[in-house]
């Protein structure tokens, strides 16, 4: 289980850590990491529970950052108990650069909103269109 999160390690660390679904490219996390950002992704095949736990080795500071919008409703409890904080990535039918464009923003636009909390926070993040026919990311927070 270590192997799917790096080191693993035991008890509670607290500093800022991300941890990238497996229904997100893989290539985003050797991106992020070239950027110095503080991220490990997720092996296919560790269920829900297991990465809601090990990433709440970190308590509010470790960041799921995922698709899997009905992780919200199907880990309610145990995303409460663990204390993590979590990025809802709404990328739709979009290309699939997408999430990884949303994932960036997110990382670099709203780590310093984790970083500067005492408790989880939850995030709904988003691509949206402006009146001149641009867009931009939005993150807006949620509650579990």
């Amino acid at each position: 289980l270590g192997s799917a999160f790096g080191s693993g390690g035991v008890g509670m660390m607290h500093e800022l850590r991300f941890y990238l679904d497996e229904n997100l490219p893989g290539r985003l996390t050797g991106l992020l990491r070239g950027l110095k950002v503080p991220i490990d992704s997720v092996q296919h095949g560790i269920g829900d529970e297991e990465i809601v736990r090990r990433v709440g080795q970190h308590g509010h500071l470790g960041v799921w950052i995922t698709q899997d919008l009905a992780a919200k409703n199907d880990h309610r409890s145990a995303i409460l108990e663990s204390g993590i904080s979590i990025a809802w990535l709404h990328s739709g039918s979009g290309p699939p650069l997408k999430p990884v464009l949303l994932a960036v923003a997110f990382v670099y636009r709203f780590s310093p909103q984790v970083e500067a909390s005492d408790v989880p926070l939850y995030f709904d993040v988003r691509e949206v269109s402006l009146p001149d026919g641009t867009s931009a990311v939005a993150s807006v927070q949620t509650e579990l």
